[in-house]
């Protein structure tokens, strides 16, 4: 590896510069760190040597001015047939570490580059529990090794799979082979290894036939380290006891489609089943089955001890209860709040994010994650509740807020989406499978100057013909309110990428675009 510091040409330029500075201050500049990169992201990122990484991960974790406390993400990339390197280091492998810190409301990344002969890093596991999953999945995927965890293994693979699935020298990557079809009795086996076995989680069996207070609950909010809590003793007077083990799923985004979710539980691929029957009636292993998220099930407790009458004065509208609102994007202080049901936007917005950040305007919002419409000024006093939101306007989904500035690219921010969308559909149905990587690639067009008034009429095609009743579950028809909404409220933006000839936010300073 030559070591370079590359010049840092985007609008995080001082965020990476500081970062340099007190690492280098703590740490010396003895070699710790190779270079410094710029990326389309904005998210600062440092390459840094293979021996020194667990110290400068402890130190950035806890020790940092402003540390950066969470591990957002970890996982690796094949290196091996990149030819263009622009004097990054060079390695057969690359494993980056993606953190956040709270205080700075900010992303870290750490880069480390491995040689085919040293596939193996220290693990990271003392330092965040959920590192266990992302370097279990690494193992798996690429065969890179991590000294030190206790628990290495085949995570998403059966033990008898032979090689790497995300490494290039794997023989059935991509399309580069024909179909792939196993004999049925190879189809057995993987079926087999797929299966949740309590046993192999240090958990007791109970079988899902048999008359039993105990259950499993798998979270589906990405990596997370694996527990079992104790629920208490039988309760007094009773021999009712409920024992809740949590149990991390290998995640997908589909899996938030409940019957999808079922699939993955029950060890199969994890698609949406037809409805009728419905879970309620027919769900996990044939029995009835509720689906509900953790939001929901914390409400249960206050309910019965309270009574619904209660929770029902706690809010401001006919749908009883309180939500937890969040808000991100360029505001003054994003985050989560537990407020009335049918709390409006404009006082999340105001009151309690504090109005938009310094140098930007609003120009729109997604109400309830990235499934959802947008909503522009004049929206903004809809009490945010699950009934007072005009069908034309939209939905609250999740009361999640993305906030859309004036110095952000709104064709660039729904590409982003699409994007998402287009990787995670499970290709069930091939409205679903096939359109959104056509929206992705027409809205690149856009921002890349070869769009035309074609592409405009394509994209609202495109958005009526992937809504609801077009496809197999939601996801789709989720994946277009953003879009539709934006040719609705911004298509005097997507003109002038046509007539400009690329995306006009390109034009401007770095420190007033964000790339996607």
């Amino acid at each position: 590896m030559t070591p370079r510091l590359s010049a840092v040409r985007d609008s995080s330029i001082g965020e990476q510069t500081g970062l340099v500075a007190e690492l280098t201050a703590h740490f010396g500049s003895d070699g710790y760190l190779i270079a410094v990169q710029s990326t389309k992201d904005e998210i600062p990122t440092i390459w840094v040597e293979k021996h020194r990484l667990h110290e400068i991960l402890r130190y950035i974790k806890s020790e940092l001015t402003r540390p950066f406390p969470m591990l957002f993400d970890l996982s690796a990339t094949d290196e091996r047939l990149r030819r263009h390197h622009d004097g990054l280091p060079i390695g057969s492998f690359t494993v980056f570490y993606h953190l956040f810190s709270f205080d700075r409301n900010q992303s870290l990344r750490i880069k480390v580059a491995l040689d085919s002969e040293a596939l193996s890093l220290p693990s990271s596991i003392d330092l965040w529990p959920n590192a266990d999953w992302y370097e279990r999945e690494i193992f798996d995927m690429f065969g890179i090794r991590f000294d030190g965890h206790p628990f290495l293994r085949r995570l998403l693979m059966p033990s008898w799979w032979e090689g790497y699935p995300l490494r290039k020298d794997h023989p059935s990557r991509a399309t580069e082979v024909g179909q792939f079809q196993m004999p049925p009795e190879k189809l057995v086996m993987a079926q087999d290894a797929l299966q949740f076995k309590p046993e192999d989680w240090g958990l007791a069996r109970t079988h899902h036939d048999q008359d039993s207070d105990f259950d499993y609950m798998f979270i589906n909010l990405g990596p997370a380290h694996t527990g079992t809590h104790y629920l208490g003793k039988p309760l007094p007077g009773t021999g009712f006891r409920f024992d809740l083990h949590l149990h991390a799923s290998a995640g997908r985004y589909i899996c938030g489609e409940e019957t999808a979710l079922i699939n993955a539980l029950e060890g199969k691929r994890a698609v949406p089943r037809a409805k009728p029957p419905f879970p309620q009636t027919v769900g996990l292993w044939g029995k009835p089955t509720v689906v509900q998220n953790v939001e929901t099930l914390y409400n249960i407790p206050h309910i019965v001890n309270q009574g619904s009458d209660w929770y029902h004065r706690l809010s401001r509208t006919q749908d009883g209860g309180t939500k937890i609102y969040g808000i991100s994007g360029r505001v003054a202080n994003p985050g989560w709040w537990e407020l009335p049901l049918g709390t409006t936007a404009r006082e999340v917005l105001e009151r309690y994010a504090g109005g938009m950040a310094d140098g930007v305007r609003f120009r729109g919002l997604l109400p309830g994650g990235i499934s959802t419409a947008f909503m522009t000024e004049e929206h903004l006093d809809f009490p945010l509740d699950f009934s007072s939101i005009p069908p034309e306007v939209g939905r609250l989904g999740t009361a999640t807020m993305i906030v859309l500035d004036d110095h952000t690219c709104p064709v660039g921010f729904v590409l982003n989406l699409e994007k998402f969308f287009a990787r995670e559909s499970c290709g069930w149905c091939t409205p679903c499978r096939e359109g959104l990587p056509w929206v992705a690639r027409i809205l690149m067009s856009f921002e890349e100057g070869r769009a035309t008034s074609e592409d405009l009429s394509l994209l609202k095609m495109h958005a009526k013909w992937l809504a609801p009743g077009h496809t197999f579950c939601g996801l789709a028809p989720g994946a277009m309110a953003p879009l539709q909404s934006a040719l609705k409220y911004f298509h005097d933006d997507f003109e002038r990428h046509i007539s400009t000839g690329g995306c006009p936010w390109s034009k401007k300073s770095s420190q007033q675009r964000v790339l996607v």
